[in-house]
């Protein structure tokens, strides 16, 4: 960083349009700094190019430091459920997915199955705990979501594969 002073363009109607960054100490346009309403000209002190690298590992530390946090906050948002609810839910049904049974790998939660009829046409947050059919992993609720919650197109599919099924052991058989 240079000894220069912190010199800064000002338009003939006061407002200040470049900003010199304290790191690089390059005079930069405005835009390249982040609003930072504590100080006197409203900007970061830092351009965004110097300040990204900084925020940047400064989430990493945090996220390491507070695993699962963004998880509990999500649960209640779009379920209503707190992280004991899930677990509740997850032990009721055997500690795994409700459907084919497999367990979450260490570290990892399955995904909260909800009744999308229920959200009150909010696609993105579920209609409160009532609108929870159960926990199941990914691939299990991405079947249910292909087949859009339909009971009788999984009966259809159901019913193929049993199908199918017959058909090769007749030919093993035969």
């Amino acid at each position: 960083m240079t000894n220069q002073p912190m010199l800064s363009v000002v338009s003939l109607a006061g407002a200040l349009l470049e900003k010199r960054c304290t790191k690089c100490g390059i005079v930069k346009p405005l835009s390249e700094f982040n609003n930072y309403k504590r100080n006197k000209n409203g900007r970061w002190h830092q351009c965004k190019t110097c300040y990204r690298p900084v925020a940047r590992a400064a989430g990493q530390k945090w996220r390491a430091e507070n695993p699962g946090y963004h998880v509990k906050g999500k649960l209640k948002y779009f379920y209503g459920l707190t992280e004991r609810e899930y677990y509740e839910i997850l032990a009721n049904q055997g500690g795994g997915c409700a459907i084919c049974k497999c367990k979450p790998p260490k570290n990892e939660m399955l995904c909260v199955d909800h009744d999308r009829q229920m959200s009150n046409g909010n696609k993105r947050r579920a209609a409160g705990r009532h609108a929870i059919r159960g926990i199941l992993c990914k691939p299990c609720n991405m079947a249910l979501g292909a087949f859009k919650d339909s009971v009788a197109a999984c009966r259809m599919a159901a019913d193929y594969l049993e199908a199918h099924q017959n058909m090769h052991k007749e030919k093993q058989h035969g």
